[in-house]
């Protein structure tokens, strides 16, 4: 069971996904990322490695809960079968507006520690599966 501050910091993480969607700020290895339903992204990226960062990246994608997109992301990875997705900041080299809107979002809110449960580790250990040692 969880008290009510665990829940409202829990809460503070909930962010706005493109049009109705929403989104979950986590910790990742170097930075805060997004978790979010595949199906709130505008198009799923090309499924090829050597892709451009500007195939997947969207314009106007999160903003703060309730408000309307206008923050960039890149998408580092998506599982339309599962209808999950990753995503990370924008380029910091091609946008780095961007990227300080970006960090501002996702530090805005308090992101929970680690949580205790199989659930939450096998979402974990999914992601840094599949994107290996990724680092921004």
């Amino acid at each position: 069971m969880t008290d009510d501050s665990s829940l409202d910091d829990m809460t503070s993480a909930v962010i706005t996904v493109n049009e109705g969607g929403r989104g979950f700020i986590v910790r990742g290895r170097n930075n805060r990322l997004v978790i979010t339903a595949a199906h709130c992204l505008p198009f799923v990226p090309p499924a090829v490695s050597f892709s451009f960062a500007e195939e997947r990246t969207y314009a106007a994608l999160l903003a703060p809960l309730g408000q309307q997109p206008a923050i960039m992301a890149e998408c580092l990875f998506v599982d339309p079968v599962a209808d999950i997705a990753l995503l990370g900041p924008p380029d910091d080299d091609a946008a780095p507006d961007e990227l300080d809107a970006y960090e501002e979002l996702v530090d805005a809110g308090e992101v929970p520690g680690d949580l205790p449960t199989p659930i939450s580790k096998g979402l974990r250990d999914a992601f840094w599966g599949a994107m290996g040692a990724y680092s921004h």
